[in-house]
């Protein structure tokens, strides 16, 4: 329940896009939208509009040179949880998936070795990260890493925390009274 709201605030927070043509009248939106302008948009609206021709999402795309940087910043600083955008693991993943995507249907071999590279970079800055919140949680420190920590690794922390806690109630305390 708690990722789907996650997801769903992902799909509502606002996202540069420019209009490629011109649009009267959009439900939601009391203005009409003209071609060449650039409106902040719910992601959820201008995916819809990307997805007919109308408008193309200008920001919130990783490129496979913005993972490398991000995994080269994580290994160079394996023992600290670096500062990273909410909502990055979403926009990482959406960004694969429109790579792989764009690899299949072009037959590109390049496309698909850069969505490789971008797997592979994304599944390192995860593993890393998860490490220290693991490793953050058991030596009780969250509260130092959780400034740093994204919204979804916020929610996993909570998650995590409060099975453990529930975990040590159950098996290791002992309840004499």
């Amino acid at each position: 329940m708690i990722l789907r709201l996650l997801k769903l605030m992902y799909e509502l927070q606002p996202v540069k896009t420019t209009m490629l043509k011109s649009c009267k009248k959009i439900p939601v939106i009391d203005s009409s939208l003209q071609k060449g302008s650039q409106v902040p948009l719910p992601r959820v609206l201008a995916k819809i509009l990307e997805n007919n021709g109308l408008a193309e999402i200008t920001e919130g795309i990783m490129s496979q040179q913005d993972l490398a940087r991000a995994r080269f910043s994580h290994m160079q600083q394996k023992g600290s949880l670096l500062k990273i955008d909410d909502f990055f693991y979403v926009k990482a993943k959406e960004s694969i998936r429109m790579i792989m995507a764009k690899a299949k249907t072009e037959g590109d071999i390049v496309t698909l070795r850069t969505s490789e590279k971008m797997r592979e970079d994304f599944t390192d800055i995860a593993n890393v990260r998860l490490s220290g919140i693991l490793r953050a949680l058991q030596l009780g420190g969250i509260d130092i890493i959780e400034k740093n920590c994204t919204i979804e690794e916020k929610i996993l922390i909570n998650i995590i925390h409060n099975i453990y806690k529930q975990w040590i109630k159950e098996f290791v305390e002992l309840n004499d009274r």
